[in-house]
């Protein structure tokens, strides 16, 4: 008899599950959206910045693309940086970016999705770095997802979570079915 009930529980539990999941899903859908043009401007400047500043190696740059607080985090390589003493760490210390590892670093933007939740704006995009050290060529690919405010009067990135991944098949054709809103 114990075993049916805890069954019975389990299924309960599991059915409640998925109906409040399919809620938190409807009511999300209700308040995500597409950004007004002030908005999708001020984030396309912002990605425009974060990917100049990686082209130019200034890491100046890429600090003031992030929200300057210890709650900000970056997740990337399976590790959590937290603040700008993370992102220092990260960039500078673990993946060797702007300290002369790299001649020449380009960044490609293949694909990115926003959309936007209250005052937040949240992307999942795609990316190809294409880094060169001397005779040598590397291609590194990521996926990533990043939230964006604007904190007094400027659009930051508040944490950016980053994951490499292998080349698409088709690079200029990505289309990942779990980007299908």
């Amino acid at each position: 008899m114990k075993g049916k009930v805890t069954s019975a529980i389990k299924k309960s539990l599991l059915e409640f599950s998925i109906i409040l999941l399919a809620m938190m899903f409807c009511v999300s859908s209700l308040y995500a959206g597409e950004l007004s043009e002030d908005v999708l401007e001020a984030n396309l400047n912002l990605e425009n910045q974060f990917i100049e500043a990686m082209i130019n190696q200034d890491f100046d740059g890429i600090k003031n693309c992030f929200y300057n607080s210890p709650n900000f985090f970056l997740v990337l390589g399976g590790n959590v940086y937290l603040g700008m003493e993370g992102v220092e760490e990260c960039f500078v210390g673990e993946f060797g970016f702007f300290n002369n590892a790299f001649d020449s670093i380009l960044l490609e933007v293949k694909k990115i999705d926003r959309w936007q939740i209250g005052n937040t704006v949240h992307a999942i995009g795609v990316a190809k770095y294409t880094l060169t050290q001397g005779e040598d060529t590397f291609y590194t690919w990521e996926v990533w997802t990043d939230a964006r405010q604007n904190v007094q009067d400027k659009w930051v990135y508040i944490y950016d979570h980053v994951t490499l991944i292998e080349p698409p098949a088709d690079p200029d054709n990505i289309t990942p079915p779990m980007w299908e809103f």
